[in-house]
Parts: structure tokens; sequence; C-alpha cells
């Protein structure tokens, strides 16, 4: 590895310790379940087996190739410069993602510079970090829904419904993306703060913030659950965390850059992509248009950006209002994928890979609910077809049309899901009442969970 100094130690060991959260929480979290007949076992020898037929599956699937250059270059270039030196000088934005996306890629581009790696071999080192999460968030929602008391038929078909899920599969797989990195730090933070570990959520809460942008929405979220659940001194120690997450984290890619430059680093990047819809199809793809100047005067001096923020601003309100409503786990997940939803749906310059993560929140809601399963079914498939509707035109003419047909037919349905979704959980029986135990009803191995 080029040596860069001090910084380039500090990335090390930031990465390690990265690495050292994730798998110390998901083992943390598993380990109430590492007994005999809990179905633990099964469901992990399962996974691994997937997991292996899923990397299999890389050879032969060479992802977008745009896309996988942009992270080779990238990886190669940590590699050759170290974190210090990867982002231009000051705090411009050259489409680079946030740091803490960068270590998986300086990890492959080390290794494909000192073995003299081939294009092929390089691509699955990129690729199978995704792989590896996705089932990591697999299993993590078994645990969770064991510990939730449902029945362990449908603790299996949520674990599948996540593992073999084919949108999931092709965002993963077929793409070549990272979506489900973030995905799991996110489901992660939840989890523990479910658990009343706050600290802990408040960390994985910080490093995905630092994965990708998106993650923002999830943390007033955890914030309101926190401020009712634990006392004031844990809110501080929470914030604390959080915060030195955030330094340890970037600390390595500061570099000769002014303190403030990822504040400024985030600005310059939700100034990209000045576009109503980002192929994403929703709402501002079916009232804009596909990848159309957002600044377009749309009414009375209002924008489809301006549009775009107060529409994906009221999900979010009403993501909080559901909360507030009923204070249960269950509707802490709701609520997540209502922020989520509503922000792939309403929001400016999206993109069509953003709903992985509202996904994952929906699947505990849906496992007792034949109308949110319905929906999901509708909504994984919806969405499966705008990822392979994109891909192939990535491949081909580069760009649909604005108002193609069938990407408004496609984005009219997700407008008209997420209100049929919402509308069912505002007024449904379960918006006081809680169909499943939480995880603090359960604190031995002799609880009785089938």
């Amino acid at each position: 590895m080029p040596s860069h100094g001090l910084q380039d130690m500090m990335g090390v060991a930031a990465g390690t310790a990265m690495a050292f959260l994730i798998v110390w929480c998901v083992v943390d979290y598993s380990r109430l379940l590492a007994y005999r007949g809990s179905g633990l076992s099964s469901a992990v020898i399962l996974l691994l087996l997937v997991m292996a037929a899923e990397i299999a599956c890389l050879f032969p699937c060479s992802g977008l190739s745009c896309d996988l250059n942009v992270y080779r270059e990238w990886a190669f270039r940590l590699a050759q410069r170290g974190p210090a030196l990867f982002y231009a000088p000051g705090y411009e934005y050259h489409w680079e993602y946030p740091p803490a996306s960068m270590y998986p890629l300086w990890v492959a581009g080390v290794a494909g510079r000192l073995l003299h790696l081939s294009r092929t071999p390089l691509r699955l080192l990129i690729q199978i970090p995704p792989v590896v999460t996705n089932v990591l968030l697999a299993e993590t929602l078994f645990v969770f829904l064991r510990k939730s008391g449902f029945s362990r038929a449908k603790c299996w078909t949520g674990t599948v419904v996540i593992a073999l899920n084919p949108a999931l599969l092709f965002d993963t797989v077929i793409w070549g993306q990272s979506d489900a990195i973030v995905t799991l730090l996110m489901w992660l933070a939840a989890l523990f703060v479910l658990e009343s570990k706050y600290e802990l959520g408040a960390a994985l809460a910080a490093v995905a913030l630092l994965t990708k942008p998106h993650a923002l929405l999830l943390i007033p979220l955890l914030a309101l659950w926190a401020l009712w659940h634990a006392r004031p001194a844990r809110w501080a120690t929470a914030m604390i965390v959080f915060l030195a997450a955030i330094m340890i984290v970037t600390a390595p890619f500061q570099g000769s850059h002014p303190l403030d430059w990822l504040p400024r680093f985030y600005l310059r990047s939700l100034q990209s992509f000045r576009e109503t819809s980002v192929n994403a199809f929703n709402f501002m793809a079916l009232t804009g248009g596909l990848r159309q100047p957002d600044a377009t005067v749309l009414i009375m001096g209002l924008s489809y950006f301006d549009l775009g923020i107060l529409l994906s601003s009221c999900a979010l309100m009403l993501s909080f209002y559901l909360l507030w409503r009923s204070r249960t786990p269950r509707m802490l997940m709701l609520a997540i994928f209502i922020a989520l939803f509503g922000n792939f749906l309403f929001a400016p310059r999206m993109h069509e890979r953003y709903l992985y993560p509202a996904l994952v929140f929906f699947v505990p809601a849906i496992l007792d609910s034949p109308f949110l399963t319905g929906a999901f079914v509708l909504i994984t498939i919806n969405w499966l077809f705008n990822l392979d509707y994109v891909f192939n035109a990535l491949r081909t003419t580069q760009y649909l049309l604005p108002h193609d047909p069938i990407a408004m037919i496609s984005s009219a349905f997700n407008v008209l899901g997420f209100g049929a979704i919402a509308t069912y959980i505002a007024f449904a029986d379960f918006i006081t009442t809680e169909s499943f135990a939480t995880t603090d009803m359960i604190h031995d191995h002799s609880v009785a969970i089938d």
C-alpha cells in the first residue's frame, strides 16, 4: 500500500473499526437466539447457500459497466493516493460518494494493485460486499421477527422475502450497486434503538449517513423514539457518539481540506443532477418528465424542485404523525417506510435505485396483513420493472424519453400505491394496537416464541 502517512494509518484504523462495528452488532443482536430450537442455525445455513449462489452469479453478470468503471477508478485512486488526497481540493463535489462508501473500494483497490488483478476479479471484489450485506439484512430480519413473536413460518417468509427478493437481487447482482450497505446500516441502527442501545444506534446511523445522504431521513424518526423512551442523559451520550463516529470515519479524508469541507461536500452533492427525476418512476417523473430541469417554473413561481421538496416534507411529517399516534416498534418500521417511500416518490433528483431501504423496512409489517402483503408484492414488481427498464436503456440509448408512456404508467402506479398504503396505515386497527411483542419482552432462551 502506498504510504501517505498518518492519515493512511487513521484510515486503516477507521475502516477496521467500521467493519468490527457491523460484525459485532450483527453477532450481538443475534446471540439471544444462539440456542438449539431457535431456527437461527438453519436460517444461517440457508443464507450462506444463498450468498454462495449470488456470488457465483456475479461471474456471468458483469453489471452496468459505466457505474462499475467509476467504482474501479475510485478504488485505484484510493489505492494510489490514499484517503487524504482522494477528494478534490477544497470541498468541490465531483460525483464521488461520501467517505464511508469509500472504505470497501479502498480495500478492493489496494488488493487490485498488490495482486495485479485483472478487470473481472477487481469487479468481484467491488460487488461482493453488497451481496454479503444483503445476507446480513436477511439474517437480522429473521432474528428481529423471532424476537418479536412471529411464528416460525412467518419468520422464514420474511427472511426469504429479503434474501431472494428479485428487485433487491437485481440491484446488487445484476446492476452491481451498493444500496444494500447503507440499508444494512440503517436497519441495524433502528434495531439497536428499539433495544434501547441508543449509543450503538447513533454510531450506526452516523456511518449510514456517511455512506449515502438519504439515510438522513432515518435520523429524526430514531431521535423522536429516543426522546420518548430514553432519559436525557442517554440523549447526550448518543449525540456524543454520533458526532464522534462522524469524526472518526471522516478524519482520514480530511487532508488539507477546510474544517467545514464535509457539510459543503453534502451541499454540493445535493446540487448535482438538477433534474425532476433521475430515472425514478415517481410523482416528479409523472408531472415534470424524466431528467428535465427541476428549476422549471410550474405555477405561481413554484418550481418542480420546490414542489418536490414540499411534498417529500409532507410525507416525512406524515411519518412523524403516524409514529406519534402509535408509539410501537411496528409503527416505527412503518413510519420509516413511509418517509423513505415518500421521499422516493416526491423528492426531486431521485435515482431509480433508492427504493431499496424502504422495501426492507416494509417487510415486518406485511406478514400479518394481506393488504400490505399484496401492496409489497406489487411495489416490488413495479420497482423491479423500473430497474430493468432503466438498466437496459442505459446500456443502449442512455436516456429515456421525458414522458415515456410505459414509465408514466409505472410512475402513476407508484403514486397510487403510496396513497393506498398511507390511507390503510392511518385508518387500520393496528394504529392503536401492537400485534407483536417488543424485543424487551424476550429475556431468555426459555421464552416460547412459537
